[in-house]
């Protein structure tokens, strides 16, 4: 017959419905019982199914709670422990003051994933946040440190959610809680990382078991997964195996079917523990029969089901099932008649819209969002409710695809509106844009202290090396850093002004060293103390950075003269409370606060140098002044000999010489440490300065060779031959020195000065040295 879809789908229902009615009817009629249990069965099973839903329903909103305090400790790499871990535990206490059916808020971090140091493969850290006395307290403690174990090994190996065994517990008051604990495991890309989980008391179930009572006499109860009663009507069971409670309830019963009771309640456990569809068993209860019914109760994908009960009296289910075994015939006949009529209508209105929405949403699932449902319905019902929400949720999708899509491309000032303030998805997205811009800011930042530093610890190392050459000549030593600093710093111009107190009556700033626009300037400039710029910079003896400058400043008060520039900075080059010099700066634009930092470092290297290298050029005068008077007295004697009329005063004069020389000798030594050498380089004496500054005795030196304990290689030991081949040509050589003696390093400067006889030839070297060990 060529019928309508409608037609077609009422004649169907009907005669379905029909022959499913006469057989219900037929099968009723022969076995009363079996249709009793079926009836029983389905009632039992409806009531058990909704209050197991109930009950799971309160267990999987913990968990979707947990769910969420998991993904906001997803981000716990981008901070440091103590960061993300006062974090939580600040999240963990908010969560337990809007959830008061909450006992504790608790986590588990693996070591390893926290520590990069931590190498073994069990250990943990946890942080306990629970109720006690009205407060919120705090208990962070290190687990598993000899390895997992329990629950917890479980979940780690199996990666699932897991709502634990009841057990009585107590957060440090003496009063004992029966609780259970919902845990869920913390993955990133399936690698665990720990447990997050909540406490909660079994109390908060006794509400519902109380409420059960489908039928006269009936009564519901908890089991957890082991077979353990959670709720029950009577407190007393709470927290016994359900075992144990049938045996006692089942009096006056033979061996024999007492055993088979409990084989009977061990098989029933072992449904309730593989989570099964819910089923009905029926068992002896205070010596009457009792249909009782298992329904079991899965949270997330764990995989230790607990379950519902609900025992019923048999002859109130058979009294009730035979008033539903009536009702449902005089029902039945009814639906006949209206399901005849409902069809048509609920073939055009519901299933035509159903079905494009159903198409739209198997697009939807597989990722299609771009396209708009358009559909021609009119009602004002739940399908047009359902054809707007769908049409808002595909507008919402591509507006974060959009967004995503531009914040994956690097544009963090896309912005996004959210559906609602419980668009969660939507706010992630918020959030995790500007978590990205702060990172980038912080990333900015870091990246520009670290040229900085990097900067200045470049340009120290480059002028260490560069004062420890070229010092023989200061104005040339000091030119040299000068050119160097300002090429380092790329300014345009500047000058040094060493100390100059030759003249004690008044001493005054000299212009050593100048350079501008990349060549050397050659001025003659004497400041005295306390005049312009570099005199109030020295008399300070304070840093003068000034901006800003009028035109005809700089030709009034600064040291250079020529062009004004924009700012100008005076160093003062100072060495402990002593004003060696100053150096004076200018440049085009301001100097930033780090540059001013390096410059005052080198300032005072650079003071420290000249400091030592005037101490080694004066005493190399003295030495000279020395040698020369030696060589005029060496002509006195021959012209002693030559004329005994003389010889008198020739003696006193030479007398005279020697106690000057000795006086010399005298503050050489105790200015600076002096060692002797024989041609051979061998060690004949030391000053008691140099062998009180070791700590040695002279005997330990004397007869030791220079080149001891120096490793060289070919060209350097063919440099070192040349050293004392120019020593014993007659040569005055300088250069720094780097040893260890008795496990500590030293720096010197040293000089090398030949001595020699009346026929020009070196009988001995002179060492003279100085520490500068805190300057290199």
């Amino acid at each position: 017959m060529k019928l309508s879809l409608r037609h077609r789908l009422q004649v169907y229902i009907l005669v379905v419905f029909t022959i499913i009615f006469t057989i219900t009817i037929a099968i009723i009629s022969v076995k009363t019982k079996s249709l009793t249990y079926s009836i029983v069965s389905q009632l039992i099973e409806s009531k058990a199914e909704d209050y197991s839903n109930q009950i799971e329903s309160e267990l999987e909103k913990d968990l979707s709670k947990i769910k969420t305090l998991i993904d906001a400790s997803s981000l716990y790499k981008k901070f440091t422990f103590d960061e993300w871990n006062d974090y939580l535990v600040e999240i963990y206490k908010e969560t337990l003051k809007t959830n008061p059916e909450f006992l504790s808020v608790w986590d588990s971090w693996e070591l390893n994933k926290i520590d990069t140091f931590y190498t073994k493969t069990y250990g943990r850290h946890q942080n306990e946040v629970y109720k006690k006395g009205g407060s919120v307290k705090v208990n962070q403690t290190l687990k598993s440190l000899e390895g997992d174990e329990g629950t917890y090994l479980e979940i780690k190996t199996q990666k699932t959610d897991n709502i634990a065994e009841p057990y009585l517990y107590s957060y440090n008051d003496g009063h004992e809680i029966l609780m259970t604990s919902i845990i869920a495991p913390m993955l990133e890309d399936n690698s665990f990382t720990g447990v997050i989980g909540v406490d909660i008391g079994m109390q908060r179930f006794q509400d519902i078991i109380a409420q059960i009572e489908p039928f006269k006499g009936s009564y519901a109860f908890l089991l957890s997964n082991k077979g353990v009663v959670v709720g029950h009507p009577n407190n007393e069971l709470i927290g016994k195996p359900y075992t144990d409670i049938a045996s006692m309830q089942a009096t006056n019963l033979s061996p024999e079917e007492l055993s088979n009771l409990q084989y009977s309640i061990q098989e029933i456990l072992k449904k309730v523990n593989k989570g099964t569809q819910p089923f009905i068993e029926e068992l002896n209860e205070n010596n009457k029969e009792h249909f009782i019914s298992f329904t079991p109760i899965q949270i997330g994908n764990s995989t230790t089901p607990w379950s519902l009960a609900i025992s019923i009296p048999s002859d109130a289910v058979r009294k009730k099932a035979r008033s539903l075994y009536i009702s449902s015939i005089i029902i039945g006949i009814i639906g006949l008649v209206l399901v005849s009529i409902s069809i048509y209508f609920l073939a055009k209105t519901i299933l035509d819209p159903l079905q494009q929405i159903t198409s739209r949403l198997k697009k939807l699932a597989l990722g299609n969002s771009s396209e708009e449902i358009e559909l021609d319905y009119k009602n004002e019902d739940e399908i047009s409710d359902m054809i707007s929400a769908l049409k808002t949720s595909i507008t919402g999708l591509n507006e974060k695809t959009n967004f995503s899509k531009e914040i994956g491309e690097g544009n963090l000032d896309t912005e996004l509106s959210v559906l609602s303030d419980k668009d969660l998805l939507g706010q992630s997205l918020l959030n995790m844009r500007d978590n990205l811009i702060l990172a980038k800011e912080d990333e900015e930042k870091r990246k520009t202290e670290d040229k900085k530093r990097r900067w200045i610890n470049e340009g120290l190392a480059k002028f260490g090396d560069l004062m420890h050459q070229n010092n023989d000549d200061i104005s040339e030593f000091t030119y040299s850093i000068l050119s160097q600093l300002i090429q380092y710093i790329d300014i345009n111009q500047g000058g040094i002004f060493l100390y100059n107190d030759d003249d004690k009556s008044q001493p005054f700033f000299e212009l050593i060293s100048s350079y501008a626009f990349n060549r050397r300037k050659f001025k003659e400039r004497t400041i005295l103390p306390g005049e312009g710029l570099v005199g109030t910079c020295a008399l300070e003896k304070q840093t003068i950075n000034i901006t800003e400058i009028p035109n005809s400043y700089i030709e009034i008060t600064s040291g250079l003269g020529g062009s004004n520039p924009n700012n100008l900075l005076l160093v003062p080059l100072k060495k402990e409370d002593e004003i060696l010099g100053v150096i004076e700066l200018a440049a085009f634009r301001n100097f930033e606060d780090y540059q001013i930092e390096f410059i005052e470092k080198i300032s005072e290297n650079l003071a420290a140098t000249l400091s030592a290298v005037r101490t080694n050029i004066h005493t190399s005068m003295l030495l000279e002044k020395t040698q020369q008077q030696a060589e005029e007295m060496a002509a006195q004697e021959e012209e002693m000999r030559q004329n005994m009329e003389e010889l008198q005063a020739t003696q006193e004069e030479s007398a005279r010489k020697t106690a000057e020389m000795e006086s010399l000798l005298s503050g050489l030594n105790s200015s600076s440490f002096v060692t002797e050498y024989d041609t051979n380089k061998r060690i004949v004496h030391a000053n008691d300065r140099l062998l009180e500054f070791f700590k040695i005795d002279e005997t330990e030196i004397v007869g030791t060779f220079h080149h001891e304990g120096l490793k060289l290689s070919d060209d350097q030991k063919i440099q070192y031959e040349q050293f004392w081949a120019d020593l014993k040509n007659g040569l005055v050589k300088t250069e720094t020195h780097k040893i260890e003696m008795k496990e500590k390093n030293y720096v010197f400067y040293e000089t090398f000065i030949p001595l020699k006889d009346q026929n020009e030839d070196v009988i001995k070297i002179i060492k003279i040295s100085n520490d500068i060990t805190g300057l290199s």
